[in-house]
This record gives C-alpha cells, structure tokens and sequence, in this order.
C-alpha cells in the first residue's frame, strides 16, 4: 500500500510540473551536468567515474563499481549506452528532485529516464533512476 502512495504522489509531482518552463533543466544548478558526466562516464566504461557520482545510498548498495556497472549494463542498456539526452520536466520529491530525461541509445530507440538526484555538500547526486516507456504518462 505504501508502494502505491509513493507512486501515486511521485506521479502528482511530476504531473504538477509538466510542460512548465520552470520545471525544465536548468543549466546553473548542475543537475544536467551530473547526469551527462555519468553518461559519458558509462560510455567510456569508467566504472569508478560513474560511480562517485552516485548517491552514498547507491554506493552502499552496490558496493563497487564494478558491480554497478554490471547493474547498469543489464537493467539500464539505454542509459549504459546513450547517444542523446533531452532534459524534460523537473519536480521536487521527498527531499529530492525528480529529473525526467529523454534518452536516445546507439540504437536509435527512445526511453524516459526519471533521476532522482539529492544534494550532499552542495553537490548533486543520483539516488536512484526509473525508466518509463516513451510515451507513458507519469
């Protein structure tokens, strides 16, 4: 039942903000810089890269990078080897932001990634990544 509140509130949070040029990716807060550098971090295979930029919660979890990179390659194909990325709308959650990302692979095929990104000594993390068919409403 929690499962359900959750999705229900994170769904009203993202729903709250679409389509609003406030919600879209601001460049001077680094949210966007972060989930490009890890991107280009996976692309070059940099494990201990992609790794750091991950949340101590994520980190704690997976325990090495090796092992998140094998994580990532297995349950995220499309983000392990995106081609593009088009920062869509943004919302505040749980004392998170939500960031959702348009993600093109080497493949041509579509995806939407949602980020949950926390600050930690004024320097923004991911804690956490969903994919949702492109398309679907959130």
């Amino acid at each position: 039942m929690k499962l359900i509140a959750a999705v229900v509130a994170f769904a009203a949070a993202l729903a709250m903000f679409a389509g609003t040029e406030a919600a879209r990716s601001n460049p001077q807060d680094g949210i966007a810089a972060v989930i490009e550098r890890q991107v280009q971090a996976f692309q070059r295979d940099d494990g201990k890269a992609a790794f750091a930029i991950a949340s101590p919660t994520i980190q704690q979890k997976f325990g090495s990078a090796a092992r998140f990179m094998t994580m990532v390659a297995t349950a995220y194909p499309q983000i392990y080897r995106a081609d593009e990325l088009t920062f869509l709308d943004r919302a505040p959650f749980q004392g998170r932001i939500l960031q959702k990302v348009l993600v093109k692979d080497v493949r041509g095929e579509l995806v939407t990634a949602v980020y949950a990104m926390v600050q930690i000594d004024k320097m923004w993390r991911i804690d956490g990544c969903w994919l949702l068919k492109t398309g679907s409403e959130v």
